[in-house]
C-alpha cells in the first residue's frame, strides 16, 4: 500500500502538538486547528520527496505564529518517529497566510520531506 503523507502527518500531528489536524478548512472551523496539504515534490522508485505545507490556524495572530513555531519544532525534532519518514526540513516559513475571507488569523510552515 502506498504511503500517504498527508494522511499520516492529520493523524501525527494532533498528537505531537495537541492541535486537531484536517485535509482541508472543517465547518465549523475549530478554535484552533490545522491544515495538511501536500503542494508537490517528486519521487522516485521506493522514494517519495513531498513538499508539504500546514496552515496553522488560531484566534489571533500571536497564537497562531506560537502554533506554527511547535509544528516546526515538531516536524524537525520528532517526525523521524513515522516509520516512513527519513528526513524533514523547512522549505518556508513560518509566514503569516491569514484567510481572506473569514480574517481568521493564520501562520503557514511549508516542508521538504524524504519518506519512503
Amino acid at each position: 500500500m502506498p504511503f500517504n503523507v498527508e494522511a499520516t502527518l492529520i493523524a501525527w500531528l494532533p498528537r505531537a502538538v495537541g492541535v486537531p489536524a484536517y485535509a482541508e478548512v472543517p465547518d465549523p472551523r475549530p478554535g484552533r486547528f490545522l491544515v495538511v496539504q501536500r503542494t508537490g515534490g517528486v519521487m522516485t522508485v521506493g522514494i517519495d520527496n513531498p513538499t508539504v505545507s500546514v496552515s496553522c490556524w488560531a484566534g489571533s495572530a500571536y497564537d497562531a505564529s506560537e502554533l506554527a513555531l511547535a509544528v516546526r519544532d515538531a516536524m524537525l525534532y520528532r517526525a523521524v518517529e513515522v516509520p516512513q519518514v527519513r528526513h524533514v526540513d523547512v522549505g518556508s516559513g513560518p509566514y503569516a497566510a491569514p484567510d481572506s475571507d473569514s480574517r481568521q488569523p493564520a501562520y503557514q510552515v511549508v516542508f521538504n520531506m524524504v519518506t519512503e
